[in-house]
């Protein structure tokens, strides 16, 4: 039995080494194919992570694609958008044009009908025609000097009394546009640096002598020579060679030529948008050759060429003329002579009322109210919105006002619609910019100043004002009482709690000089109508600070150059819009209102216009409808 069991366990051991060596084999046959499945892997593995290198260029390329396919998209989009937009506003401007030419269709069919009316009307009417003769008596004109030289023509209102001695070679209308006046015609080359004007053969001196080119010469020689200390020569310096003859260094103006008898031309180093401008004011006034030859140590001749020539000269009280017969223009003037009162009469209205004055011009505040007080004289005023801007003039040197946040906030705290209130006969409108009304670059539109007392107490609390410290207010003290808008300003100002001391002086301009002063009232009235007149004249360092701010904006400077030599208006009213707006943000200064210059006639004298800026009356065209 126990051989037969180690039989049949030796059979049991036999067999399973058998299998045990199958296992083995299939083992070993697995292990094989296992390592040519590894090695198989190992070939596909690379060549698979050779694809997939390509496959993630692939994608990267498609990634760049497919954003740069979204930008794309985006920028049509917004593309698609402004198209659609535009779309939007042509049928939008297209349905507004519809209405209103529909409404215009009916308009101009009401106006033919009105039209048809009126001259129907006009048929039964005769216009008056104008009246030769007749002594003109004029009163309120100043000229505080003993010379009717038009290089001493400094103020707008001296510039008034020369123009019916002097004449120009051209001169504004009431609408701005420059008018044929010794010269009949001119032209302006494409590059807009050569003038040539053409002078009227008929034009001639008060004494006969015939106008010439040498005359035209002469008397820009005259301005620009420093022994004539003409103080406007440096606005002409823009012609060629004024500098070097100005400076002794030439005894010909290179830039100002003579091409025959009644031909002159001027050449201009860079093209000024307003140079023809220059030209209408007084102190370019064609003089005679020999005033420039006698020398300055020589009185003035008083011959000029204008409408009316010299009989009397009494400095400071009266200058009386006669109609120059000669005068260019046909048919004027209309009056055989003038007389001007220098200085005002104490019973200038009682002589007014009583005929002794037929053209009354007023200024000083006490006269204006009681000019509005005497309802007599209610049909006789006439008033023109001046070419000018009244401001109050910051010294940017002193405590506080270094801080433009300070100045701004006083210029918040002002209503200027109370302010104009003050003024009787509606005598002056608010003023938002520094450029008026009228000028090229003024836009209505835009609120550079604005009333907000709330916002002006805040910012002084903000920027740590002192509200214990007195603020001095000063101006020129022309009446017996505080002027209206002086004391409107100063309750303005202590509404915010700003303390104000008055400082009214008869001549204030020794102490601004000194600059003393902390902020004074002024007036800028344009000498020509330009908005340079304002920009460049008042914050160009070049200028000279005639304000005496004393501060420099920036950009300010060259800004206000490109505006004079850029010839294109739009380009020009961008320009200024860009430094008024700089001007808002830095308040040198302070815009209060635009003043109206007033006038009373007679009834009995026809033919005025008054204009915004001088001269404001064209005396030649004046007449009297009836003969006393």
């Amino acid at each position: 039995k126990a051989t037969q069991r180690v039989s049949i366990m030796t059979e049991e051991i036999a067999e399973l080494m058998k299998r045990e060596s199958e296992t083995v084999l299939s083992v070993n046959t697995k292990t094989d194919y296992i390592g040519l499945l590894v090695e198989s892997m190992k070939t596909l593995t690379t060549e698979q992570n050779g694809k997939v290198g390509q496959l993630l260029d692939y994608m990267k390329e498609i990634g760049q694609d497919t954003r740069k396919a979204l930008r794309q998209s985006k920028e049509l989009s917004m593309h698609n958008q402004k198209i659609l937009n535009a779309i939007r506003n042509i049928r939008d401007v297209s349905d507004h044009t519809y209405r209103n030419t529909a409404i215009l269709s009916d308009s101009a069919l009401s106006l033919e009908k009105f039209g048809w009316h009126l001259e129907n009307r006009l048929k039964t009417f005769r216009q008056p025609s104008p009246k030769y003769g007749g002594v003109l008596r004029i009163s309120g004109f100043s000229l505080p000097h003993d010379k009717l030289d038009p290089l001493s023509g400094s103020t707008v209102y001296e510039a008034q009394v020369l123009s019916l001695l002097h004449r120009s070679l051209v001169r504004y209308d009431p609408l701005f546009n420059l008018k044929a006046d010794l010269a009949h015609s001119w032209d302006v080359s494409g590059d807009g640096r050569k003038y040539s004007f053409r002078l009227r053969e008929n034009a001639v001196f008060h004494n006969g002598q015939p106008i010439t080119s040498r005359d035209v010469i002469s008397t820009f020689k005259r301005l620009l020579s420093p022994a004539f200390e003409c103080s406007a020569a440096g606005m002409y310096y823009v012609i060629e060679g004024t500098k070097a003859f100005a400076e002794g260094k030439t005894e010909e103006i290179s830039g100002i030529q003579a091409l025959d008898e009644h031909t002159v031309v001027f050449l201009l180093e860079k093209p000024l948008a307003f140079f023809a401008g220059l030209l209408t004011m007084s102190y370019a006034a064609i003089v005679p050759e020999t005033d420039y030859l006698r020398g300055p140590q020589e009185t003035f001749s008083g011959t000029g060429c204008g409408p009316f020539a010299l009989v009397h000269f009494e400095p400071g009280k009266i200058l009386t003329l006669r109609k120059f017969d000669d005068f260019y223009m046909p048919g004027r003037p209309f009056a055989d002579k003038v007389y001007l009162e220098l200085s005002n009469r104490e019973d200038m209205f009682d002589a007014f009322e009583s005929g002794q004055i037929d053209i009354l011009s007023i200024n000083e505040p006490d006269d204006i109210a009681e000019a509005a007080a005497r309802d007599s004289l209610a049909n006789d005023i006439l008033t023109s919105t001046q070419i000018s801007t009244y401001f109050l003039a910051i010294n940017c040197q002193k405590a506080p006002f270094s801080d433009s946040h300070i100045r701004q906030a006083f210029s918040l705290a002002i209503d200027r619609e109370k302010l104009c209130a003050t003024f009787p006969l509606n005598l002056a409108e608010p003023a938002s910019s520094v450029i008026p009304p009228g000028l090229l670059g003024y836009s209505p539109a835009t609120a550079l100043v604005t009333y907000d007392p709330d916002k002006s107490k805040w910012i002084l609390q903000q920027h740590g004002f002192d509200f214990e410290q007195e603020i001095e207010l000063t101006f020129a003290r022309k009446g017996k009482e505080d002027p209206g808008d002086i004391l409107a300003i100063a309750d303005n100002f202590r509404n915010v709690g700003i303390r104000i001391r008055l400082n009214g002086m008869k001549n204030h301009w020794p102490y601004i000089e000194k600059r003393g002063h902390t902020m004074f009232r002024v007036g800028w009235i344009a000498d020509y109508p330009d908005p340079d007149n304002f920009i460049h004249t008042l914050f160009n360092p070049e200028a000279g600070d005639p304000l005496f701010l004393g501060t420099e904006l920036e950009d300010v400077g060259s800004l206000s150059e490109k505006a004079r030599f850029t010839m294109n208006p739009r380009q020009r009213t961008e320009t200024y819009q860009k430094i008024e707006q700089i001007i808002a943000d830095k308040t040198p200064l302070i815009p209060l209102y635009h003043k109206k210059e007033i006038l009373i006639r007679n009834s009995g004298v026809s033919g005025i216009i008054l204009r915004g800026f001088s001269p404001f009356l064209d005396v030649e065209n004046i007449w009297f409808n009836q003969m006393m």
